[in-house]
């Protein structure tokens, strides 16, 4: 065996530790061997390649999306999003790299954008989706803004038959005046609404000086009625700016898709 290893070693400097060498050559081999082997341990790291976009490895990722990822009846007019962990390079955004289609072969049309805060991506379609459909989105060739890739990201969802709630009417109405001091100041909403939304975060009321007031929030049984109870009377003679945020959510968890906010001002 030794005879076959200088054979194959032969004539490979520092790697013929099986000839009839000196003792010092073969430390010396030894020694030459071991240092071709660290070398190449420490370049190793370096060999595995990196992303062709410049980046390597990324822990960009996306967080969420709306609708959510299989959702079941989304609103006719809901606007497709994707929110990233990291921002996202703005020009990776477009009608190519955030597609939506139907069933799967209908493309939708629509507007691309990046929110300002570089973290959500909006698909915006043309006009309402269609029915008690299922609908195919598909995010590509997105990069963050370290030029790192994004892996390919497929969803579907499914519409219902109804749009985004929106708050039909309130009380006070906007820009009442006279009001009475210990009012209950409410919104009726155009579908029924999760009452896990409905809450002092949502349903808020500020005075003319932008003191948040305190109150109780409550839906009503009928599932449509939101009120909010002052706990104490409002100030006499003072306006107020009652607002009814996005946070709310329908039982299907649609969102209102923009604020309700309304003023109104007491009397003496």
């Amino acid at each position: 065996m030794k005879k076959d290893m200088r054979s194959a070693t032969n004539g490979l400097s520092g790697l013929d530790l099986f000839r009839k060498d000196t003792r010092s050559g073969a430390c010396k081999g030894y020694f030459t061997m071991l240092f071709i082997v660290l070398l190449l341990a420490a370049l190793m790291p370096g060999c595995g390649g990196s992303d062709s976009s410049g980046g390597g490895s990324s822990s960009t990722k996306m967080d969420s999306s709306v609708p959510a990822a299989d959702a079941q009846n989304a609103a006719l007019d809901t606007n497709i999003s994707a929110t990233f962990n990291n921002k996202i390079d703005a020009s990776t955004i477009s009608k190519t790299t955030f597609t939506v289609t139907q069933d799967p072969d209908i493309r939708i049309k629509g507007t691309v954008a990046l929110a300002a805060d570089g973290l959500t991506a909006v698909f915006i379609p043309e006009s309402n989706l269609a029915a008690s459909s299922k609908f195919f989105v598909l995010l590509t060739g997105v990069k963050d803004v370290d030029g790192n890739k994004l892996s390919d990201k497929f969803w579907t969802f499914d519409t219902g038959t109804t749009l985004s709630p929106t708050v039909n009417s309130v009380f006070p109405a906007d820009f009442a005046t006279g009001v009475a001091t210990d009012v209950i100041i409410s919104a009726v909403f155009s579908v029924s609404m999760d009452p896990l939304t409905i809450d002092d975060t949502t349903f808020t009321v500020t005075s003319e000086d932008n003191k948040s007031i305190k109150g109780a929030v409550a839906l009503a049984a009928d599932g449509v009625t939101a009120t909010f109870t002052p706990s104490e009377p409002l100030a006499a003679d003072t306006q107020f700016l009652a607002r009814v945020t996005t946070g709310v959510k329908d039982l299907f968890g649609n969102a209102m898709k923009v604020d309700k906010a309304w003023v109104f001002q007491t009397g003496l």
